[in-house]
């Protein structure tokens, strides 16, 4: 059975994260980072605020929220959630996502993660 992303995601997919100038992953190298998101952060939840629809693209704007069951980026396991805002531009082809920019405020997460 296909995993939801590799139903909706095109075989030549691209998720450009924007951390590092040109950064692109393929679909496979994609679903296996997401696949490790849920893993350490079992609970995490995309809450989407807007949609915005312009030809073949969509732009979404959301909210990330969970609690790392461990480590997290460095951050020793505290037990504590975080609240992000993400962004995310896709765009369409043939009915499925080839090509997403993103961005999510990790760097929020972190200091939310280690606030006493």
């Amino acid at each position: 059975m296909k995993t939801l992303q590799e139903q909706i995601l095109t075989p030549d997919y691209e998720s450009c994260w924007g951390y590092l100038p040109g950064e692109c992953w393929g679909r496979d190298n994609s679903i296996r980072v997401v696949g490790g998101f849920a893993k350490s952060i079992p609970d995490m939840k995309f809450d989407i605020k807007e949609v915005l629809v312009a030809g073949d693209r969509v732009v979404v704007r959301g909210e990330v929220t969970g609690t790392p069951a461990g480590d997290l980026f460095g951050v020793p396991h505290s037990g504590k959630s975080f609240r992000i805002m993400a962004i995310d531009i896709q765009t369409i082809k043939d009915g499925k996502i080839a090509r997403t920019y993103h961005l999510e405020n990790w760097l929020s997460a972190l200091g939310q993660l280690r606030a006493k």
